[in-house]
């Protein structure tokens, strides 16, 4: 019960770890249709406080945008720096859908969770993520270097003697930059499996940093096809929104022309498409939730608990 006495201390949820506890279990397979079950669980999440998850994307992506920007003009590193802190960030997301889910309660402050509780290791997370990256882009590079390294060899031939360089033959160019393309896919999924886990993994279930990226992949390819369904539905959103927003705009244009009253219908339709897609982004955070305490059996005991401090 809670006490009303204006005269007590000041009192906060503090985030307990509870390392080892066992509310983050080992990943399970489950059924196709759980992907779209994730979808159905996301949307009651973020269905009940719209505006405030808009607003919350909002301010995730403008400090985003903010870190980008300042880091820009930092040579090489800098390219790393929004890595490194994008996991302190986007936790916030799933602690609001945490709370949400849990307490019936959004608190715009769950926001910034990263930044008073697991921060080394989230931070850890972003330089797992990094060194991933790294890897990845050396085996692009390997591949790169093992696809088009002859062409190159005849480009820098051709600058020496113009005549002496042969003909690369077109339609086999373009056959060799498909297979590139479709190779590298192949090497970004693994990549993306890695890391999709890896931060509710050290947030929730205090698990270390690289450790987490390995459970990360054995989950998502133990429940590939309930990833893929997932996936499909989520395609099928954004697909359907666009085209509604193609006739939409067609639509104005088409019927009012250029003139003023087709130029404010556009600036509005333009904010509420902007409202719209910062909410399919809240909703797509809370998907990844969702699909995260589903399938490592996140414990219905909330990891924050009222704490006077």
């Amino acid at each position: 019960m809670e006490s009303n006495n204006p005269y007590q201390g000041p009192s906060a949820d503090v985030l307990v770890t509870q390392a080892g506890s066992g509310t983050v279990g080992q990943a399970q397979k489950r059924p196709v249709g759980n992907g779209g079950a994730w979808w159905a669980q996301a949307w009651q999440i973020v269905s009940q406080n719209k505006l405030m998850w808009a607003l919350a994307t909002f301010v995730f992506l403008l400090i985003f945008m903010a870190i980008g920007l300042i880091t820009a003009f930092i040579p090489f590193i800098g390219t790393f720096i929004p890595t490194l802190f994008a996991p302190v960030f986007v936790v916030g997301l799933y602690f609001i859908a945490h709370r949400v889910r849990e307490q019936n309660t959004f608190s715009f402050g769950d926001l910034f969770v990263g930044f008073s509780n697991q921060t080394g290791p989230l931070f850890m997370a972003g330089l797992a993520q990094i060194v991933a990256m790294l890897v990845f882009f050396v085996l692009i590079g390997i591949l790169g270097a093992l696809f088009f390294g002859s062409e190159l060899m005849m480009m820098f031939s051709s600058f020496a003697d113009p005549y002496a360089a042969p003909m690369m033959n077109p339609a086999f160019g373009i056959a060799k930059m498909i297979l590139f393309g479709l190779v590298s896919l192949l090497l970004i999924i693994p990549y993306m499996a890695a890391i999709w886990f890896q931060v509710p993994l050290v947030f929730f279930g205090q698990r270390n940093a690289f450790a987490a990226m390995v459970e990360s992949f054995t989950a998502v390819f133990r429940n590939f096809l309930a990833m893929l369904w997932y996936g499909i539905i989520g395609f099928l959103i954004f697909l359907v929104l666009g085209i509604a927003a193609a006739i939409i705009v067609g639509v104005i244009t088409g019927v009012l022309g250029q003139g003023v009253i087709s130029g404010i219908l556009m600036f509005v339709f333009g904010v509420v498409m902007l409202l719209v897609m910062l909410v399919l982004m809240a909703l797509y955070s809370a998907t990844i939730y969702c699909s995260f305490r589903d399938i490592f059996e996140l414990g219905e005991a909330a990891p924050r608990q009222p704490a006077s401090v």
